[in-house]
């Protein structure tokens, strides 16, 4: 009976032995240097908007000299290298990924310590399809109201007021321009600067250049300007004078406050014209044909004005 122990101690004194044995011949196994083919591969993104790559991934494929924990490393762990297109040279109808150029940048990312590295290929050649491209109008979608008083003498600036795209030929040749997201820009009485969307859910199969557009406003205080002006009667019949009543107009309009000073009545000239006048009418409508350009909602302050005709 005492045996059954012994030999019970015996199988585990050999089971660790044996695995000991292993796990040294291994070591040392590995320890060793070996040559090995490693294919790893290249994720290709960020095409160049004038071109279409169908390809989304490559193949690199080099010889590499290392210990067998090294390559073991490199085979069940090693991660893809991602290529940027949009930084590659081209050729005729290729992009090129030149690998001595990138020889430092893959070791890094792979963690290859070594300089026994050989390549299999010195260029990988990714095929292309070059994309027609023109430019197009920005057009805005920017809605501004402003605070009471404030207003602008320019409209909103939009930077770039055009864009580049690029597709095919058929895809392109209709698109003329493209308008921004909507915005709305509301009580407002400081200057305005930002960037704006561009809305581009309505159009497919086109690579755009940019997605987004500035916007500028300049924005100022603004009062109300009144100046009396003297109505011009034009075209009247011959031999006749035409009397009117009144005689002037108010106009009446918006002005920035540090250009208020600059206005006088010379500035504006309001006519009445005979020549429009239908029969039976017994009045002319004045109309305000000169004004100076750094004001706006210029108006008058009547839409009718009476007449009397006089037989030289």
């Amino acid at each position: 009976m005492s045996k059954i122990p012994f030999k019970r101690k015996n199988l585990k004194a050999f089971s660790f032995f044996l695995v000991f044995a292993v796990f040294i011949w291994l070591i040392v196994q590995f320890s060793k240097d070996y040559e090995q083919t490693i294919s790893v591969p290249l994720i290709l993104e960020n095409s160049p908007k004038d071109k279409l790559v169908e390809k989304k991934q490559e193949v690199l494929r080099f010889s590499v000299q290392e210990n067998g924990f090294s390559l073991a490393w490199l085979k069940l762990f090693n991660s893809s290298i991602k290529v940027d297109l949009e930084n590659l040279p081209a050729s005729k109808s290729n992009l090129l990924y030149i690998i001595p150029q990138q020889k430092d940048s893959i070791k890094q990312i792979l963690n290859i310590k070594t300089n026994n590295i050989r390549f299999l290929e010195d260029t990988i050649a990714i095929p292309f399809l070059q994309k027609s491209t023109k430019k197009i109008a920005v057009k805005s979608s920017i809605k501004v109201s402003y605070a009471p008083g404030y207003s602008s003498q320019k409209p909103l600036a939009i930077l770039p007021d055009s864009i580049k795209i690029s597709g095919s030929i058929k895809n392109i040749d209709t698109i003329s321009e493209i308008f921004t997201e909507e915005l709305n820009l509301k009580n407002i009485k400081a200057d305005q600067k930002g960037s704006v969307a561009l809305d581009t859910t309505t159009i497919s199969q086109v690579s755009f250049y940019r997605t987004k557009v500035d916007y500028t406003l300049d924005v100022e205080k603004f009062t109300e300007g009144r100046v009396e002006v003297p109505i011009e009667v034009i075209n009247n019949p011959e031999n006749t004078d035409i009397s009117i009543f009144p005689k002037k107009v108010v106009v009446i309009f918006s002005v920035s406050l540090k250009d208020f000073e600059l206005i006088s009545k010379n500035d504006f000239s309001v006519i009445c014209d005979f020549s429009e006048i239908e029969k039976e009418q017994n009045f002319i409508i004045p109309k305000l044909i000169k004004q100076p350009k750094f004001i706006s909602d210029a108006r008058l302050n009547i839409n009718k004005v009476q007449f009397i005709i006089k037989r030289k």
